[in-house]
């Protein structure tokens, strides 16, 4: 009687890798897509709210003012 057939191990890793590394693709060919425009908007948002993470000790609080630019700049993108 034959053993029994198993898949090969060295022929699924590669997939298994690809697979793996899927999301990081496509997230690199998205960002790579991006229009200036939308990478300025999305920078400026981001250094806004570490400006609202360092000026607070416990949780962020967002005033008003930053809850509206904030808005505004994801409207931008």
């Amino acid at each position: 009687m034959p053993p029994p057939v198993r898949p090969p191990s060295r022929l699924l890793a590669p997939v298994a890798i690809v697979l793996a590394a899927l999301p990081s693709l496509l997230a690199v060919v998205r960002d790579v897509l991006r229009t200036r425009a939308e990478l300025v908007a999305e920078n400026a948002l981001l250094r806004k709210q570490l400006l609202v993470l360092r000026r607070q000790v416990d949780r962020p609080r967002l005033t008003a003012a930053d809850r509206g630019w904030m808005v505004l700049a994801s409207l931008a993108l």
